[in-house]
């Protein structure tokens, strides 16, 4: 097989399946090439274009510019304090200062901080503590925080780790955006009890948009 006008790259940080890219290359076309039997030259096959479409899914399967990737699209941390401070500036990493204070709250806390999407809750009852709440914006917005500071989500979950705390919810999105996952395929499994998980529901979501996009959704209910 050869490629016509191949061109090489390289790309940033990129994984595919577990493995680190950093390169990827494109080409025009691509070519079969063998050999005939009566002769020792090289003969140049016109390559079928459904094996050329075939070739090319495939490839762009792999394409580092286009990856599945996985995001974390909600967190939801109790913090055993009742004082903001630490988790704002210590574990957030954010200044006390620029959060915007509201006298009221949700879930049944008195006030919270806000910064954007990014919330933190406070209760005087030390049974309920703080509580950090990152939507999916807020976790968007948390990532610009987190890549100013020269951390991971994984120095974020180090800090949460060291204090007292209970996760009560973490969600993860996969953005397919080759076409790996099959949503409709996977939504059939599930309904035919072909998944096995530890998950004990799920919900299948197709949006009204002009370019359709599908999600499937899993969760575990205490």
């Amino acid at each position: 097989m050869e490629l016509i006008n191949p061109v090489a790259d390289t790309v940033a940080n990129a994984t595919f399946r577990g493995a680190d890219v950093d390169w990827y290359i494109k080409a025009d076309d691509l070519v079969l090439k063998g050999k005939a039997a009566t002769s020792t030259s090289n003969v140049s096959k016109s390559t079928p274009d459904s094996l050329k479409n075939s070739l090319f899914d495939i490839l762009e399967q792999f394409n580092p510019n286009a990856p599945l990737e996985i995001l974390f699209d909600y967190v939801r941390i109790r913090f055993l304090i009742t004082n903001p401070k630490p988790i704002i500036e210590d574990i957030l990493k954010l200044k006390m200062e620029y959060m915007l204070h509201e006298d009221y709250a949700f879930y049944s806390y008195m006030e919270q901080y806000v910064f954007g999407d990014i919330v933190v809750m406070v209760s005087p009852d030390e049974d309920k503590g703080c509580l950090l709440e990152l939507k999916g914006k807020g976790c968007r917005q948390f990532e610009n925080f987190l890549l100013a500071q020269q951390r991971t989500w994984f120095d974020f979950f180090m800090g949460v780790f060291r204090v007292g705390r209970v996760f009560k919810r973490i969600d993860l999105a996969i953005n397919d955006k080759t076409g790996i996952l099959d949503i409709p395929f996977l939504t059939e499994k599930c309904r035919h009890e072909e998944c096995i998980s530890v998950f004990r529901s799920f919900k299948s979501y197709r949006s009204g948009e002009l370019v359709q996009r599908m999600s499937i959704e899993f969760k575990q209910k205490d």
